[in-house]
This record gives structure tokens, sequence and C-alpha cells, in this order.
């Protein structure tokens, strides 16, 4: 009896997980919040193609988990993600097992500086579609004065699948099926020749 409870349990936090992925401004923001400007338009800059070169150009790059991620609005509207480390693949300053705090932009937040009281939107940048529990591979830059780290808003985070591909969150690179067949063991190689 006790087993099909914890089963049923474990089925709920998965359905409210995957629920997550797809929140709206109305359930970000709340009830009070009902004028929510248009999102930013899609950045004719937006890369359509990536290559495991660029992503290891970074000063750091690294594989690990998402721990927590916290939005507000701030200059647009930030996260702040709690990512543990589980390996570096390039960089100083960052090692197996730390938990570094990543900036990125995107996804709904409330802003009531001005006395706006708005719902901030910005479904462009990777930060939106960014899950605590996944994996990700991150070229990272370090934060001038701070501990913390920043990852680029478009191409800068890389999900994990279970079957070690790698899958863009952007979704320009998503549509031109930018790393089509590259595995996370494909990056770990490079980096370790270039070493």
């Amino acid at each position: 009896m006790l087993l099909f409870v914890l089963i049923g349990g474990l089925l709920a936090m998965q359905t409210s997980s995957s629920a997550s992925a797809e929140i709206t401004p109305e359930a970000a923001c709340g009830p009070d919040y009902h004028e929510f400007p248009p999102p930013a338009p899609v950045s004719p800059h937006a890369p359509k193609r990536i290559f495991v070169e660029n992503i290891l150009s970074n000063e750091v790059v690294v594989e690990g988990t998402v721990e927590s991620k916290r939005t507000y609005a701030g200059s647009g509207v930030q996260n702040d993600v709690q990512f543990r480390v589980t390996k570096v693949l390039k960089g100083k300053g960052v090692a197996d097992g730390d938990v570094i705090t990543v900036h990125v932009r995107g996804g709904y937040a409330p802003d009531d500086r001005d006395g706006e009281h708005i719902c901030r939107q910005d479904t462009q940048s990777d930060g939106i579609r960014v899950e605590v529990g996944r994996s990700y591979l991150l070229p990272l830059t370090k934060e001038a004065g701070t501990p913390d780290y920043r990852a680029e808003d478009l191409a800068g985070w890389f999900r994990i699948a279970n079957n070690g591909d790698l899958v863009p969150l952007t979704p320009a690179l998503v549509m031109n099926k930018a790393l089509a067949g590259k595995k996370i063991s494909d990056v770990e190689k490079q980096a370790k020749e270039a070493r």
C-alpha cells in the first residue's frame, strides 16, 4: 500500500514539473497584474547555427544541474540560477561539485517599479526555458567584481538529454537543427583534445 502512495506521489511531482515548463504570465505574476506589455520582437541577430568550437571558445564551460531558479524584474526579466557543476570542461575558478550563480534573461516577472504594476515578459531569451532539475552544458563568462557568472541570453544553454544528446534552448537553433546528432561526449572529447 505504501508503495502505491509513493509511486502516486512521484507521478504527481513529474506532472507538476512538466507543467512548470509551460508557465503563463498570469501564473508567474498573479491575478493583480493585468497589463502585459508585448514581448520584444525576435532579434534579427538570433543565432541560427552553432558549433562545438563556438561553445568551447568561452572562458568557462561546465556541465551540471539546475538546483533552483529565481525570476525577477530588473533590467528586463532576469534569472538567478543556482547551478551545481558536475564537470568542468574548461576554465579556472570553478570545480566539480561547486554551486554557482548564473544570470540569464528570460521569463515573466511582476514589476512595480515606477508604480507601473505590470508583468514583464521575455519569451525570446533562454532563461524562460531553463528548468529546475535538468542537466545542461553551459558556456559562461565570469562577471567582473562578483563571484557570479553570466550565460548568453541566446545560444547560452544546452540541455543534456538522457541519451546524451545536446538540445539548444534557443528556438532559432532548434528550428535549424543546430547541434543535431551531437552528444555531450563529443564536446567532452573536443575539450580534452584542446587542453
